[in-house]
């Protein structure tokens, strides 16, 4: 049988001139099935088969053109294929192979008509480009912070942001005057752990969503130029026409996830959030190079002599929280 489904009895009776709507078509007489239709609920048509002396007559649309050993050709509906020829095996295939082909058939006139709606809206271009604009832009913004924050501290966000403990801490720690067994004094240092603070959304950091955002919009983008004439009804278009729907549904919320990722960068770009990070490090240098970015952004001068004092000013506000006693960074 031909593998494409005739969706009109027009083009059916002028591909198959030997059908005759009046023929009554025994079980018996059915040589083999030469079509395939699917009609409309107008062009419904009677179903012609005939067992012994019941006839069939139901109207329907889903069905086989059947050639009868005598030549001629008649319909039969889909049930009566079904109910009257599942015992032969070839038949059955030919039937079963039938519905896939026109189960094949919608799903791609389905996928067609979503993606000419698509398309036939003249704005979802023009937000898509705002999208991958924006993308382009939050990410060149955060990969900017980035090259400030040194790759001490850059590395401990990033384990940051694979887990739940954000925490940055440290130890404050008091030397007391102790005897031994001997009476010998001795000094014993004693230390506390402490949490300094609490890093906001160091999840930000990772700039693969933005990629992403990207990639989606650019994806979506060329889904629209895509022709949607002729296609033939195969399942390689089924397949690549459901990518391409894929493609576009939802793509225009990636401005939801942008206004996301910029509000997290926000709370991490804030001059108290980025104040804490000099104790991710435990070396002098890079945490003066983290107070530096700091007094940059808040517009004061950075010079290495402000970046000491501003440090030593944040050192000391620790320890007066912790009763005199000296912090370290961990």
């Amino acid at each position: 049988m031909a593998k494409t489904f005739l969706t009109s009895p027009q083009d059916l009776e002028a591909a198959h001139p030997e059908l005759n709507r009046d023929l009554a078509v025994p079980t018996d007489q059915v040589e083999r099935l030469v079509a395939r239709y699917s009609y409309r609920e107008l062009d419904r048509v009677n179903c012609q088969l005939r067992e012994k002396d019941s006839a069939c007559n139901q109207r329907h649309g889903l069905g086989s053109l059947a050639l009868t050993k005598s030549g001629q050709k008649g319909y039969i509906g889909n049930k009566c294929a079904r109910g009257h020829f599942n015992a032969d095996a070839s038949f059955k295939a030919i039937f079963l192979e039938g519905t896939r082909d026109l189960n094949l058939q919608r799903d791609i006139d389905s996928l067609t008509a979503r993606l000419t709606e698509k398309k036939s809206d003249t704005s979802l271009k023009q937000k898509l480009e705002l999208i991958s604009s924006r993308a382009k832009t939050v990410e060149t913004r955060i990969l900017s912070a980035i090259r400030r924050i040194p790759g001490p501290i850059f590395i401990r966000l990033t384990r940051m942001a694979g887990g739940s403990d954000r925490a940055i801490r440290g130890e404050v720690s008091e030397v007391k005057i102790d005897r031994d067994e001997n009476g010998k004094e001795r000094r014993v240092t004693e230390t506390e752990p402490v949490t300094v603070a609490i890093v906001a959304r160091p999840d930000v950091l990772h700039t693969g969503r933005l990629s992403a955002i990207r990639k989606r919009a650019s994806e979506a983008t060329a889904a629209l130029n895509v022709v949607l004439t002729d296609l033939p009804y195969t399942a390689q278009t089924k397949k690549a026409l459901a990518k391409i729907a894929k493609s576009l549904d939802g793509a225009d919320e990636g401005a939801g996830e942008l206004d996301a990722i910029e509000a997290a960068f926000v709370s991490f770009m804030k001059l108290e959030n980025l104040a804490s990070l000099c104790w991710l490090a435990p070396r002098l240098q890079d945490q003066l190079s983290m107070v530096e970015y700091y007094l940059q952004l808040s517009g004061k001068p950075a010079k290495q002599t402000d970046a000491r004092t501003q440090l030593q000013a944040w050192r000391d506000e620790i320890e007066r929280k912790h009763k005199g006693l000296t912090f370290r960074a961990l």
